[in-house]
């Protein structure tokens, strides 16, 4: 009895001793195996694209203001999409694309499209599709005049279209949720900022929340001016700076298509 419990304590204190050993060296092996598969999954997310980014558009048909700053596009490696308004494909649309940018669609006249029959809105919104495809230009993406529609809209342009571009709204997207759908963008024309001071700490907030979340945010204004409805050149070259510098990829609507 007395043997037993000698031979008992002296293998529970070489357990314990053991366990004292083992255990940091067992800390450490943990540490070390979740710190390579983060390393592994960051390596992964950039391999497929999924990292956190920005999908920068332009409304209307603004292509003096547009085509004057394709140079500032290429210093930040910037691609971005331009929602045209018109029937058939032009020069702009071409030169656009050859330079790595997306056209979308914006409807033929920029009708309010609620105030439309059915037959209006299909003339407006989806029958030039294949007119640009015969062109050169798949449509993939169509963005609402005013941000104005009707549900059902959405369900018939979805037939057409991947994706389909509301107005005016600030929210964050996993990268899945960008190949298919309804999809909001925030405003960032001049009319939304009274002083040069909002406009840059509203857009460092929305594109830092974007690295923060790890997810894709969307930017939307028209000219590229001093006009209410558009954005200087200065505060364009602001958005891409601090787009850049925060590690946001610049996406274009297709590429989550693609």
């Amino acid at each position: 009895m007395f043997a037993n419990e000698m031979l008992y304590k002296s293998k529970k204190k070489f357990t314990v001793k053991m366990a004292k050993r083992i255990c940091p060296f067992a800390g450490s092996i943990l540490l070390f195996l979740l710190i390579f598969c983060y390393g592994c999954s960051l390596d992964d997310s950039k391999e497929y694209g999924i990292t956190p980014g920005i999908v920068l558009s332009f409304d209307d048909y603004h292509i003096s203001t547009w085509e004057q700053n394709f140079d500032l596009f290429d210093k930040y490696n910037a691609k971005v999409t331009f929602f045209v308004t018109g029937s058939s494909v032009t020069e702009f649309m071409l030169s656009a694309q050859e330079r790595g940018h997306e056209i979308g669609y914006h409807t033929i006249h920029h009708f309010h499209l609620p105030q439309l029959t059915r037959e209006e809105f299909f003339e407006e919104a989806i029958s030039s599709v294949s007119v640009f495809k015969e062109s050169g230009i798949e449509l993939t993406s169509f963005a609402y005049p005013y941000g104005d529609y009707k549900p059902w809209m959405n369900d018939e342009l979805l037939k057409y279209y991947s994706i389909i571009r509301g107005f005016n709204g600030f929210k964050r997207y996993l990268f899945d949720e960008m190949k298919s759908g309804f999809i909001i963008s925030a405003s960032i024309d001049n009319i939304n900022y009274k002083s040069e001071t909002g406009f840059r700490d509203n857009i460092n907030d929305m594109v830092k929340s974007a690295r923060d979340y790890g997810k894709i945010i969307n930017f939307t204004s028209h000219s590229i001016s001093g006009n209410d409805w558009g954005i200087t050149p200065g505060r364009l070259e602001y958005v891409l700076k601090t787009c850049q510098e925060y590690g946001l990829t610049f996406y274009r609507y297709k590429d989550f298509q693609e």
